[in-house]
């Protein structure tokens, strides 16, 4: 199917047979808000052919997924097929940018790009190794222990619903070295985010604007994350579901229709560098400011005793 010829950016969203208009609708907001210049991919899980028919006729590339491993998952067993882009098969590409199925778009892309190895977003909520493991830990304490002398779970962990990675990291061992990882702790119920952490330990920072993680932004840090570039809503509280953002969702879902990828637009406005840096400095002072509040308590008492002005305006600044 695929030739060893780097050709243009690839962006990737997965979806089983329960999450087809939440594909629709990211592809529709990938047109319409990031004027997405380079190729589009659906990775079908065990979509039937006769539901594969819109996605074909818009000149979306489709691979189809059958479950990589042969034990049970349940539901989250399609969220392994996204290891297939991992595959040699997809050194076709210079860059692939991923996308899970929870996302709004928002703005242009192209800077994700620009990447020259593995990159990502800081997870909010298991922000190391060693968070991403606490599942293990608990219910197996001798393996975590192994685990913990192997790798550093200290280091920072970045979250899975959003990546983006130069082809050129692939080699014709990464897909099998990921689905043995998976092999070796399915049995704690992991499925790809902590495997791939452990796997891409070198991995890159990109900006919190391309993956904004509503749970967190919106609950703990008081943030305004309709300024973000990608809203990813990692809570329950999906966009579908009529909460505040569903008229949003529903009218890219409503476009969908209407995009033709044989004329795509012209880029929109892109994030300057100044704008990404005031962003960035914010979304880590409210971090802090959360972490003193939820971790450390008194200490977060005694800076708002002392300095109630600095207090306030990096808790309440937008």
């Amino acid at each position: 199917m695929i030739n060893n010829t780097t050709t243009t950016n690839l962006i990737v969203t997965l979806a089983d047979e329960n999450y087809i208009e939440q594909a629709k609708q990211i592809f529709s907001g990938l047109y319409w808000n990031a004027a997405w210049q380079g190729e589009y991919m659906l990775l079908a899980h065990q979509i039937p052919e006769n539901k594969l028919i819109w996605f074909r006729d818009k000149g979306i590339l489709i691979t189809k997924c059958e479950p990589i491993i042969d034990f049970d998952f349940g539901r989250s067993s399609a969220a392994l097929s996204k290891l297939l882009i991992f595959t040699i098969d997809f050194k076709r590409w210079k860059t692939i940018t991923y996308l899970d199925g929870d996302v709004l778009i928002k703005g242009p892309l192209e800077k994700l790009t620009e990447v020259s190895s593995f990159a990502a977003v800081p997870d909010l909520g298991m922000p190391t190794l060693s968070h991403q493991f606490q599942r293990l830990k608990l219910r197996d304490e001798k393996i975590y222990n192994e685990v913990n002398k192997k790798y550093n779970l200290k280091h920072p962990a970045f979250n899975a619903g959003v990546f983006s990675f130069n082809s050129d990291i692939i080699e014709s061992k990464t897909f099998n070295d990921l689905v043995e990882l998976m092999k070796k702790y399915h049995q704690h119920g992991f499925v790809d985010q902590p495997i791939l952490n452990l796997y891409f330990k070198n991995w890159k920072k990109i900006s919190h604007v391309y993956n904004i993680q509503m749970d967190f932004v919106t609950k703990a840090y008081n943030f305004k994350a309709i300024k973000g570039t990608v809203l990813h809503f990692t809570c329950k509280d999906k966009p579908w579901k009529e909460n505040e953002y569903f008229g949003e969702w529903d009218r890219s879902l409503k476009l969908a229709d209407k995009i033709d990828l044989s004329k795509p637009l012209t880029t929109g406005k892109t994030w300057k560098r100044k704008d990404l840096l005031i962003f960035n400095l914010t979304y880590k002072m409210k971090s802090i400011i959360y972490k003193i509040d939820r971790r450390i308590g008194k200490l977060g008492l005694i800076i708002n005793k002392r300095y109630p002005k600095l207090y306030e305006l990096i808790k309440k600044r937008n």
